[in-house]
C-alpha cells in the first residue's frame, strides 16, 4: 500500500502520466493498492471552484470516478489523524499537507508525491 498526494492521483486518474517520474509511475503501477487522504477530495474540488484545476466534468463526479478505481482506497479523516497533522514537528503550515503527512506518517506507509517540503521533512518515506 501506498498513499498519493493530490497532484499525483489528479495526474495518474487524468492520465497525464508524463507529470509523474519514473520511479513515482512504476511504484503506482506494481502496487495492489494506493491510499488517497480525504483531503485530496477536498483540495481538488477547492481548485475547480477557484478555476485553476480543470477536470472535464464537476469535481463531485470526477472524484466518485476517480475513488471507484480497483486499486483505490479512501483514508478517512479521523480525530487522531486530525490532532497528528497539528503535532508535525518541522513541518510547514500547509493543512492538506500535513494532513497527508500525517496519514502516511500514522499508517507507516510511502507517500508518492513532487512535493519538495515534504520529501525534506524526513519523518515518512517519500518517493518521486
Amino acid at each position: 500500500m501506498i498513499l498519493l498526494d493530490t497532484h499525483v492521483w489528479v495526474n495518474y486518474i487524468g492520465e497525464n502520466l508524463h507529470r509523474l517520474s519514473q520511479p513515482a509511475l512504476k511504484t503506482i503501477d506494481e502496487t495492489n493498492r494506493f491510499g488517497i487522504s480525504a483531503i485530496s477530495c477536498w483540495e481538488i474540488a477547492l481548485l475547480v471552484e477557484k478555476g485553476k484545476l480543470k477536470l472535464g466534468y464537476k469535481a463531485r463526479y470526477w472524484i466518485k470516478d476517480a475513488l471507484a478505481h480497483p486499486k483505490s482506497v479512501l483514508f478517512d479523516l479521523d480525530v487522531d489523524l486530525l490532532i497528528t497533522s497539528t503535532q508535525l514537528e518541522n513541518f510547514h503550515r500547509d493543512p492538506a499537507d500535513r494532513i497527508i503527512a500525517a496519514t502516511s506518517y500514522l499508517n507507516g506507509i510511502p507517500l508518492i508525491t513532487k512535493d519538495k517540503k515534504i520529501r525534506n521533512w524526513g519523518q515518512i518515506k517519500t518517493i518521486w
